[in-house]
């Protein structure tokens, strides 16, 4: 190679490499401002747990090592576990676990009629069971669902605020393991004051 070829590749590696850098810098600045002026916190209790707590509805939930925060706006927050990470097409009906945690202010309501009002669009055949059960000391009803896809949902109203901890899981094939899962993390459901 002649001394101005090499020269032309050093620059141009030089080039896209301070590009890239140049990229990855202002994404993560973007990234931060983000976080920064969000009222949820995100820390990490260990190596291998991340705990994550909302200030706004009172409510902290601890996600084993793996889990990854997909979305945050205050009253709606998504999780997904692992496989659901890895799935390469982006879809609702995820493979693996995705957690969303859902609060809407209901004043004057009884848990019971909040959680009929919810079911309202599902026929009886697509409501597999529904059951009284309690998180955190706090009367809840879980309901387990299939419609394009098997869903766990679990409500609990508290001081007026209706929470929804909502698992889909994607493989019909793993929903016991899946169960054991949900039941997991939402035994790590917790209310703050």
């Amino acid at each position: 190679m002649t001394r101005n070829v090499r020269l032309i590749i050093i620059f141009a590696v030089i080039i896209i490499g301070g590009g890239f850098a140049f990229y990855l810098g202002i994404k993560y600045q973007g990234e931060n401002t983000n976080q920064n002026t969000n009222t949820e916190a995100t820390t990490y209790v260990d190596s291998t747990d991340v705990v994550y707590t909302n200030d706004q509805y009172n409510y902290r939930v601890t996600f084993p090592e793996g889990w990854a925060k997909q979305d945050d706006q205050g009253e709606y927050v998504s999780w997904l576990g692992p496989v659901a990470q890895e799935q390469e097409v982006v879809s609702e009906l995820l493979q693996g676990m995705k957690i969303e945690i859902w609060t809407t202010d209901m004043v004057g309501v009884t848990l019971q009629d909040a959680v009929d009002a919810e079911l309202e669009v599902y026929s009886e055949d697509e409501i597999l069971n529904r059951s009284n059960i309690t998180v955190d000391g706090k009367d809840a009803i879980k309901v387990k669902t299939n419609l394009l896809g098997y869903t766990i949902a679990t409500y609990i109203l508290d001081n007026d605020v209706l929470y929804k901890f909502i698992g889909y899981v994607g493989d019909e094939q793993e929903n016991a393991k899946y169960v054991a899962q949900y039941s997991s993390l939402l035994s790590n459901f917790e209310f703050i004051e």
